[in-house]
């Protein structure tokens, strides 16, 4: 009987395999300093526009203000949970934030 719930079990088992580094996953976006730049500033200037202060940003988020400022400066590229987070304080759909700063960066246009 062990022996046949041992089968089972590793019959059904799903093999756990490690996930990518995330620099593939999103194709090197963090490793390259001029995204990471610009998304800041996008990010910042959609904050701006809702005439939030960074502080109150931060707060609506759930982050504190000094990890934000490293967002907007370039420092550092924020998590997909992040990014929802920025999306929800800015009271935009996530595909409206991506549109706002993502597509702006991999697909610029001349008049950007």
């Amino acid at each position: 009987m062990a022996n046949t719930a041992t089968n089972i079990s590793t019959r059904y088992c799903f093999a756990r395999t490690p996930l990518p580094p995330a620099d593939l996953i999103i194709g090197k976006m963090p490793s390259d300093p001029s995204r990471r730049r610009r998304f800041g500033r996008l990010v910042c200037c959609l904050r701006k526009k809702k005439h939030f202060s960074q502080e109150k940003f931060a707060e609506t988020m759930g982050v504190l203000r000094p990890y934000l400022s490293r967002i907007e400066t370039g420092r550092i590229l924020p998590l997909l949970d992040q990014h929802v987070k920025m999306a929800n304080a800015l009271n935009m759909k996530l595909s409206e934030f991506m549109s706002e700063t993502w597509d702006k960066i991999l697909y610029p246009r001349s008049d950007d």
